[in-house]
């Protein structure tokens, strides 16, 4: 009966996708079964949505580094725990995308996980804006090949596209190779 923790099957450019939405901090229980649904869904390309992920300077979250503003440890696992529980585990993790860092809140960074897929990680939170952020989110343009995606940051309410390079830019997906995403 709660929303904090889902998942959601689509199928986009004839590919099987899996968004995985998780709390703030998710507590141990929740990387669990986390891991449990993304086992049952390898096939799936996966995004997972979460908050408090990456801090500031493209880093994760991590309670090793000292006091970090808002971290969620104690209480749940930060950025860099649920990169070592939950996503580097995972063959098909293409996408991590968080907010939570207002001052400064843009961020991007793309590491390799245990299969060889590339994730790429990034953070956008626009709430100190004016007027709480102006309605700027970020638009992800997913192209027909199947590795492209635009990734642009838009204001409906200024009907504007913010242009810098951590607003505006393309990644391209990296699958894990064949035998190591069956060996999950």
């Amino acid at each position: 009966g709660r929303l904090e923790n889902t998942y959601h099957l689509f199928n986009m450019h004839d590919r099987d996708w899996i968004i995985l939405c998780l709390e703030m901090g998710p507590r141990d229980e929740v990387v669990e079964w986390a891991n449990r649904v993304l086992r049952a869904h390898r096939e799936h390309r996966a995004i997972v949505v979460t908050h408090a992920y990456l801090f500031r300077n493209n880093q994760r979250y991590d309670h090793r580094r000292g006091r970090e503003r808002a971290s969620p440890h104690p209480w749940g696992n930060d950025g860099e725990e649920l990169w070592q529980k939950l996503i580097k585990k995972h063959a098909n993790v293409m996408i991590v995308i968080s907010g939570h860092v207002a001052t400064g809140g843009k961020g991007y960074r793309q590491d390799a996980g245990d299969h060889g897929n590339i994730v790429h990680q990034m953070m956008c939170d626009y709430q100190k804006k004016e007027m709480g952020g102006l309605a700027y989110f970020r638009l992800l343009e997913f192209a027909p090949d199947g590795e492209s995606v635009q990734v642009r940051t838009y204001s409906p309410f200024r009907n504007k596209l913010q242009v810098s390079p951590v607003e505006d830019f393309v990644f391209k997906l990296v699958d894990a190779p064949a035998a190591d995403a069956a060996d999950e």
